[in-house]
């Protein structure tokens, strides 16, 4: 059995390495996310490990000082690190996809939305944050 590599330049895939090549590269895209990777990162921190004020009395609740998922035992179900990477990678994908021109009920449109789906927004997320530090 043969097994295909679909990596690209040392990243998961080619639409990857495509969007992180423009965020890098594109003056208006490297600012925003490093903006937005600034903010999840002081928020992430916010606690500093100290204690935890949770939104409700629920079994899974999210702190109010940092938007850590706790559980009610006031323990995290993620580290920053993790909380930090997997925000982000939400929010660069949803403002990146926002960002994508309408195309209609059109190949194309079929074509940019599978671009889009196959692109590791963790790696992205994780990649602009290691340059932050």
């Amino acid at each position: 059995m043969t097994t295909t590599d679909t990596t690209y330049n040392g990243w998961t895939n080619y639409p990857t390495w495509a969007v992180a090549l423009w965020i890098d590269n594109d003056e208006p895209l490297y600012r925003e996310s490093r903006r937005r990777a600034k903010g999840i990162h002081k928020d992430a921190h916010a606690c500093d490990g100290g204690a935890h004020v949770l939104a409700d009395n629920a079994a899974l609740s999210i702190c109010e000082n940092c938007s850590v998922l706790m559980t009610a035992a006031c323990e995290p179900l993620q580290t920053p690190e993790e909380h930090e990477v997997s925000t982000l990678a939400k929010g660069l994908e949803a403002w990146l996809t926002e960002k994508a021109p309408e195309l209609g009920g059109t190949v194309w449109a079929d074509l940019l939305g599978h671009a889009l789906a196959a692109v590791n927004w963790p790696e992205i997320a994780k990649h602009v944050l290691e340059e932050l530090e």
